[in-house]
């Protein structure tokens, strides 16, 4: 129920890598990493004390929710992201892997566009991308830290 290579022949699919078991489950819960702000009252949303909140822009933080008419203009800072890579003149220094994964994903984050940019979505691209479960193969094998994406088979953003 993995994507993973099939040992006889070398082909790429989804059932060929490691099997999942799953026992006593009623103890976990699965979610996506693509989360929504939460539905209810709008004015409970601006409630919570520990959580940050910003006007207009937040740098390295892509504005993925419009602020409702009770929140004053106020935005919360969520961040969503699990993977962020050196980018530009950075990508070609080896500490910034480290350094972009650990300021990035920190709260408040500090991730200068200029030398991380920061995904959550990986896809295949090409003619790797015509096989029907190669996507998964691209969110296993790029968004894990390290990462260990190839550029010619997947595309994250």
């Amino acid at each position: 129920n993995t994507w993973g290579v099939s040992e006889a022949g070398g082909e790429g699919a989804v059932g060929y890598g490691p099997q999942e078991t799953f026992i006593n489950c009623a103890d976990i819960s699965i979610t996506t990493n693509t989360g929504t702000f939460p539905t209810g009252d709008d004015a409970n949303q601006i409630d919570n004390p520990w959580l940050l909140y910003y006007r207009k822009e937040f740098p390295g933080v892509h504005r993925d929710h419009t602020p409702s008419p009770l929140s004053n203009g106020l935005i919360p800072l969520v961040v969503r992201s699990q993977l962020c890579i050196p980018v530009g003149v950075s990508a070609n220094n080896p500490n910034m892997q480290d350094w972009c994964m650990y300021n990035c994903l920190q709260y408040p984050p500090n991730c200068p566009e200029e030398h991380c940019r920061c995904v959550s979505e990986c896809s295949a691209i090409g003619e790797f991308g015509q096989t029907p479960g190669n996507d998964i193969f691209c969110q296993q094998e790029c968004l894990g830290y390290p990462s260990n994406c190839p550029p010619e088979k997947c595309e994250c953003a």
